[in-house]
């Protein structure tokens, strides 16, 4: 079902680009210029063509008024005779029909065209009409007719030598494949297509072949391919500033990421698109992001941070909904003045010896068009009421099981807390026992014990010290990962790190290391929590460091809507294999050399984590280490 609607999506793109290339003339940009044009036309001919371009400008944002004007159009094509105007007009009005869904019409409307355009042997119409033909049969599922109506539209493109139009009928052929899973078959063709519209030089070309392959390789669960596919389509429209395709592009990137369980990538990509979506006000896209956003940080169990885009996400779609009633509303607005323009004008074109019968005449029919019109506009008020409750409702009962999982989550994080406290204090006690206890058995008998005994009673004294050690760092653990909301106030880093210095002054005597601080930004966080973070990283820098002269450096840089703190040192380093493990909990670099629980970088994350923000680190094994931390301002 999930590509059936991709494919769908498809078709309407194509038919776009399509009916694009129809009726593209210079001047045609702008709602205004379509209208001035319009006004300036001096033959019926020229009058006909104008009003086609308004009903193909207006199909998706104002259907009523697309319609008025494609039959205007194909009324004044009639009275001229004029075929090839007849079927253009018919060809319009059936892609707003298909915008609007009703397939049927739309289809009544290309086969129209289509015979038309058999008759007059019109190759280029006949090229567009055959493409049109294959999307409603391959709507209806019936794919190999599609097929054949494809390779129709292609062979005459190819005749005319319409190469932009033969890319596009590639990639139909490519999509119809693949909805009958020869998925072979619609990599060679989008490939083809690819081929082409690198010859021709056409950039969004090449980005849509790029972006139909990736799709082709998704249904091939080969995720790789088809992140190399997204990825250099995403590039294009980056290059090219196809703003609305890139959005898309990164929300597949995003699909990909999390298929392969590489959230925090995904969630990367979802917050670029997000930010490019508001830019443009494409809201379907945000509020699509944003869904996304809330399912990948519950995959991380970030379970704040997905509460909080799933409200977002709700926020927008109900913002949606009410844009959709709205353009309903000034729809129904709209073709009531364009009637009424259009009996304006008739009336004065006919007008006569019979002008009051005739305007009588008008006028009952404007009254009983304005009754349906109100019955229209007040049938879909109440359907667009009843989906307004129905998503109230939805709503509703989704903010309840948020709520159920929170309250859940709360008491089993309030668990774990308390067990953390209980093993934390309960293991002391006897931990100080068998410290104590070692310790005189050593002293009453020093003469007794061999050096072996000796030898094991250190190990237990150095164990018990460890044991105690890693309490204190799961106590520490415990409370920084407690759930409640966090006591924020503005900090000033520059103060905040200058008090973690002298707190590590005696560290930083015995290890002669040299520390600067560049200037830093006042934030918005906790101190506690933030003057533990920076003491764990630079306490850290000094002790994983085995050069002479030891150095540490703490940076500042500006990324818009975040703070990137750098806490960077010319230590060990870290080797690549275990990047990806040195925030979990009790893992440890270099066990026998160094001291250490193993909890100070979870710690770490975990501080990050509760402000919103992220850690990262970079590393060249023995050359240094760069831990970057993101702050949202």
């Amino acid at each position: 079902m999930q590509h059936r609607k991709s494919y769908i999506a498809t078709i309407a793109g194509t038919l776009l680009f399509l009916t694009m290339s129809v009726t593209a003339q210079p001047g045609s940009i702008t709602e205004q210029s379509l209208l001035d044009s319009l006004d300036q036309a001096k033959t019926g001919e020229r009058h006909a063509f104008w009003l086609k371009e308004l009903a193909f400008h207006y199909k998706s944002d104002r259907p009523a008024t697309a319609h008025s004007y494609a039959r205007s159009s194909l009324e004044i094509a009639e009275q001229l005779n004029n075929q090839r105007a007849i079927a253009d007009a018919l060809h319009v009005e059936g892609a707003v029909y298909w915008y609007q869904g009703k397939v049927a019409e739309a289809s009544k409307a290309f086969f129209k065209a289509l015979e038309i355009r058999e008759k007059i042997n019109d190759k280029l119409g006949l090229a567009r009409s055959y493409n049109n033909i294959g999307n409603v049969f391959s709507w209806q599922n019936n794919f190999q007719e599609a097929g054949l109506y494809y390779k129709r539209s292609m062979d005459l493109r190819r005749e005319l030598q319409d190469s932009s139009g033969m890319v596009y009928s590639l990639v139909s052929l490519a999509e119809v494949a693949a909805l009958q899973d020869d998925l072979k078959e619609a990599q060679r063709y989008g490939l083809q297509a690819l081929d082409l519209a690198r010859q021709i030089q056409k950039p969004d070309a090449e980005a849509f072949c790029y972006e139909h392959l990736g799709q082709i390789m998704l249904s091939k669960k080969q995720l790789d391919e088809a992140l190399d596919y997204f990825l250099d389509a995403a590039s294009i429209n980056r290059e090219i500033g196809n703003q609305n395709q890139l959005a898309e592009n990164l929300l597949e990137i995003a699909s990909v990421k999390a298929l392969e369980g590489a959230y925090a990538a995904a969630i990367d990509s979802l917050y670029e698109s997000v930010e490019i979506s508001r830019v443009i006000d494409a809201n379907d896209l945000e509020a699509e992001a944003l869904k996304k956003l809330s399912l990948n940080y519950a995959a991380l169990e970030q379970f704040d941070s997905a509460y909080f885009y799933a409200i977002n996400y709700q926020i927008a779609d109900e913002k949606i909904t009410g844009e959709k009633q709205a353009r309903v509303l000034f729809d129904v607005q709209e073709q009531y003045r364009s009637q009424l323009e259009k009996t304006g004008l008739l009336l004065r074109q006919q007008r006569s010896n019979r002008l009051l019968i005739w305007l009588s005449v008008a006028i009952v029919a404007l009254l009983i068009f304005f009754i349906r019109l109100m019955y229209v506009k007040n049938q879909r008020l109440q359907r667009t009421d009843r989906k307004l409750k129905e998503k109230a409702s939805e709503i509703e009962r989704v903010n309840k099981v948020l709520a159920t999982q929170n309250e859940d989550l709360r008491n089993s994080n309030g668990s774990l807390r308390e067990f953390a406290y209980v093993v934390s204090h309960d293991l002391r006690e006897p931990l100080r026992t068998i410290g104590s206890f070692t310790t005189l058995l050593a002293r009453r008998f020093p003469n007794d014990l061999d050096s072996q005994s000796r030898e094991y009673i250190n190990f237990i004294v150095k164990g018990t010290k460890h044991m105690s050690l890693l309490l204190d760092g799961l106590l520490s653990y415990a409370k920084v990962s407690n759930t409640e909301s966090l006591a924020l106030e503005p900090l000033n880093l520059n103060t905040l790190v200058g008090n973690v210095l002298e707190i590590l002054d005696a560290e930083i005597g015995d290890t002669q290391a040299d520390i600067r601080v560049d200037e830093l930004p006042v934030v918005n966080g906790n101190r506690a929590l933030l003057s533990q973070l920076f003491q764990n990283l630079i306490a850290n820098a000094m002790k994983f460091n085995d050069k002479a002269e030891k150095k540490v450096w703490v940076r500042y840089q500006d990324q818009g809507d975040m703070h990137q703190i750098i806490v960077e040192d010319n230590g060990i380093g870290i080797d690549e294999a275990f990047k990806s493990k040195v925030f979990q909990i009790f893992h440890r670099l270099e066990k026998n050399k160094y001291k250490g629980t193993g909890l100070g970088l979870a710690i770490c994350q975990k501080i990050v984590a509760r402000h919103r923000g992220k850690i990262e680190l970079e590393s060249v094994l023995g050359e240094g280490t760069r831990f970057l931390v993101y702050l949202p301002k």
